[in-house]
C-alpha cells in the first residue's frame, strides 16, 4: 500500500522535486469508466484500449488479483518501454451483477520526453514534463526509492511483522465506556466525571471481565496477538506490558488499562467482522494508547499502519466508541487503499467509522447507542464548543441541502442515515452493505454517488431485497430520488419509531413515540392493502407486538392533527 515517508537531503533542491513528484503521483484521484452489462466478454487489455486509447497491450503489467464480496479486481501498473511507471495504476472491477468499473491514474507518455536509460533505473517517475529514472528496491521490509545515479531520495518500512501462536489471557475494560453502561451521561448527579483519570470507583465498577488473544514470548505474556500489538513509538514512552501470569486486569488510572481496552475492542472489532465473512487486516496492527499529551486520536499508514490514542482530558481510549472508529479506518484503508481527496468523500469515510462505533456499542447496551463518544466527548480541554466537545450525532435530522462541506459535521447526515436503515434490517445486513460499497468507491465519491454503490452492494449480496427501503431513507435524506416500498407524505415526521429491528426478529414490541401531546391513530396493512391492525391513543405512544402478526412486510400509518404519514416495517 501506499504509505508517506521520511526525508533525507531536505536542502537538495533536485531530490526534493522528486520527493514532491513521489507525493503528487501517489495522491491523483482516480478516473472512472462504467461499463454495463457486456455481451461479449473481452480481454482486460482489448477493454482498456478501448475506453483508454493511448494504452495498448504492452504497457501494462498485472500486479495482482483480488475476490470480493462485489466482485473479482484485477490491479495494473502501467509501462513504458517496458518499465513501471511509478504511482500509476489500472484496477478493473468486474461486479457480480456482470457489470464492469474501471478505475485509473495513467499517463499519455506519448509527448513525455525521457533520458537514455540507466543500467540501475527500475522505474519511470514523472517530473514535470519528463519522466525521470530511479530505482526502488525492497529489502528485510524496507523499501529505498534513489535516484538511478544512487542519490536516495526516500525510504519507508513496509513490515508487517510475524507473531508467535496466540494464548488467551484474561482482563478488564469498559464495554463500551463507563457511562454508557450505567446509563448515566458525563457529569450526571455531580459524579460521573472524568476526575483526572483516577481510579474514582463509580467508574472502575463499570469495567468488565473479558478473555483475548496475548502472546507467550518466554517466561511472560505480551499485548499483543494477530491483530494488533501494543507498542510505544511516540512520547510518552509507558513501555510495554508484561504479565508472568495470563491476567492483565488493571485499574483504569494504570496505563495498561488503556492498553487492554485498545487491544480488546481491536479483536473484539475483528471478530465481529469474520462473522460477516469478511476478512479485512489481517495482520496485528500497532497501537500506542498513549500516543501523546494531547486529545487526539488517529490512524495512519506512514511508515506502517498503525492506531494512535491521545491521552489529554478524557483519554481516548477509554471509549471504545475512539478505538472501533479508528481501527475502521484501517478496515476501510485494507479494503480500499485510495486516498480520501475530497471533502465529501473524507465526510463518508468519517460516517462509515462512526457507523461501525455505533453499533459495535449497541452490542454491548442501547443506551445512547446512537450518540458518538460518550465518555470522551464531554471533554473539558478539547477543541470545538466551550466547555465541551459534544462527540458527533448519530441521530441527526440534517438531509443532504444542509451539508457545509466540512468533513466532519457533514458526516453526521451519512451517518444518521445509515444507521436508519439498521434500525429497519438490521445492523448486520447495513455493515455488510456498507463494507461492500467501500469496494467501489473512488477518492472523490459523493453521497448521492455513494447511494448507488449501496444499491449495487444489496443488488450483488441480496438480490435487492432491501432496495426500496434503502430508497425510502436516500430519499429521506434528499440525496437523490430513489425508487422506494411507500412514497411518504410532505408531512413533517411527528413520531419516531424505536425497536424496529427487535421487532423485525419478534424480540420486543415495536413503539410509536409522538412529539405531540395529542390524539393519534395507528392503521397497520400488508402489501394486498389488507388492515391488520387499527389503534386509536389518547397519549404520547403506542405499542404493536411482534406476536400478533406473521411475518412479512407491512405499511405503517400514524394520522394524527389531520396529516398523515406512511412507511414500510418488516416482520421477519
Amino acid at each position: 500500500m501506499l504509505m508517506p515517508f521520511m526525508v533525507w537531503a531536505q536542502n537538495n533542491t533536485s531530490t526534493q522535486q522528486l520527493q514532491q513528484a513521489i507525493t503528487w503521483i501517489e495522491n491523483q484521484p482516480a478516473q472512472v469508466i462504467n461499463l454495463q452489462k457486456q455481451q461479449e466478454t473481452h480481454s482486460a487489455a482489448s477493454t482498456f484500449n478501448t475506453y483508454i486509447p493511448y494504452l495498448s497491450t504492452d504497457d501494462l503489467k498485472l500486479i495482482h488479483e483480488r475476490s470480493g464480496k462485489t466482485g473479482k479486481y484485477a490491479q495494473y501498473i502501467q509501462l513504458h518501454n517496458g518499465l513501471p511507471i511509478w504511482g500509476t495504476n489500472v484496477r478493473m472491477h468486474e461486479l457480480k451483477n456482470g457489470s464492469t468499473r474501471i478505475q485509473h491514474v495513467t499517463l499519455n507518455t506519448a509527448t513525455i520526453s525521457c533520458g537514455k536509460l540507466h543500467e540501475r533505473t527500475t522505474h519511470w517517475l514523472l517530473t514535470g514534463n519528463q519522466l525521470e529514472q530511479i530505482h526502488v528496491e525492497t529489502a528485510g521490509g524496507i523499501q529505498t526509492i534513489s535516484t538511478a545515479n544512487g542519490e536516495l531520495i526516500i525510504q519507508r518500512d513496509l513490515r508487517r511483522y510475524l507473531h508467535q501462536d496466540d494464548t488467551m489471557v484474561t482482563g478488564k475494560v469498559f464495554a463500551p465506556d463507563p457511562l454508557s453502561r450505567a446509563g448515566v451521561i458525563y457529569g450526571q448527579d455531580g459524579t460521573w466525571k472524568h476526575f483526572n483519570d483516577s481510579d474514582y470507583a463509580l467508574l472502575n465498577d463499570q469495567r468488565i471481565d473479558v478473555t483475548f488473544p496475548a502472546t507467550l514470548a518466554g517466561d511472560s505474556f505480551e499485548l499483543r496477538n494477530a491483530y494488533g500489538r501494543i507498542v510505544d513509538f511516540s512520547m510518552p514512552l509507558t513501555s510495554n506490558r508484561k504479565e508472568k501470569n495470563p491476567s492483565f486486569n488493571y485499574t483504569r488510572k494504570q496505563q495498561g488499562f488503556k492498553d487492554v481496552m485498545a487491544l480488546y475492542h481491536v479483536y473484539n472489532t475483528q471478530m465481529y467482522l469474520q462473522s460477516l465473512q469478511y476478512n479485512l487486516v489481517q495482520y496485528p496492527i500497532r497501537i500506542d494508547a498513549s500516543a501523546s499529551f494531547g486529545d487526539q486520536s488517529f490512524f495512519t499508514f506512514d511508515p506502517d499502519t498503525s492506531l494512535n490514542f491521545g491521552l489529554g482530558g478524557v483519554p481516548d481510549a477509554e471509549d471504545a466508541d475512539v478505538i472501533v472508529h479508528e481501527y475502521s479506518h484501517a478496515i476501510s484503508w485494507d479494503i480500499n487503499p485510495t486516498p480520501n481527496m475530497s471533502t465529501e468523500r473524507r465526510a463518508i469515510e468519517e460516517a462509515m467509522c462512526d457507523v461501525m462505533a455505533a453499533v459495535r456499542s449497541k452490542y454491548y447496551t442501547t443506551f445512547n447507542w446512537r450518540r458518538l463518544f460518550n465518555f470522551d466527548a464531554p471533554n473539558p480541554i478539547a477543541p470545538g464548543n466551550i466547555p465541551f466537545w459534544n462527540g458527533r450525532n448519530g441521530q441527526s435530522a440534517k438531509t443532504y441541502d444542509e451539508k457545509l462541506n466540512d468533513p466532519y459535521r457533514d458526516s453526521e447526515i451519512w451517518t444518521s442515515c445509515l444507521l436508519d436503515m439498521s434500525e429497519h434490517f438490521g445492523s448486520d445486513t447495513l455493515v455488510d452493505i456498507m463494507l461492500a460499497s467501500i469496494e467501489l468507491m473512488t477518492s472523490t465519491t459523493t453521497m448521492p454517488e455513494a447511494c448507488e454503490l449501496m444499491l449495487i452492494a444489496d443488488s450483488i449480496l441480496y438480490n435487492g431485497q432491501n432496495r426500496l427501503m434503502i430508497g425510502y431513507f436516500f430519499n429521506e435524506r434528499k440525496f437523490g430520488n430513489f425508487p422506494m416500498s411507500v412514497r411518504s407524505s410532505t408531512a413533517p415526521k411527528y413520531y419516531r419509531l424505536l425497536n424496529t429491528a427487535a421487532f423485525a426478529t419478534g424480540q420486543n414490541p415495536l413503539t410509536i413515540e409522538m412529539t405531540n401531546a395529542a390524539a393519534f391513530d395507528v392503521v397497520l396493512t400488508d402489501m394486498t392493502g389488507k388492515t391488520r391492525l387499527s389503534l386509536s391513543q389518547q397519549y404520547l405512544s403506542a405499542e404493536i407486538k411482534p406476536d400478533e402478526l406473521p411475518a412479512g412486510i407491512y405499511i405503517l400509518t400514524v394520522i394524527q392533527n389531520g396529516q398523515s404519514r406512511s412507511e414500510k416495517i418488516i416482520r421477519n
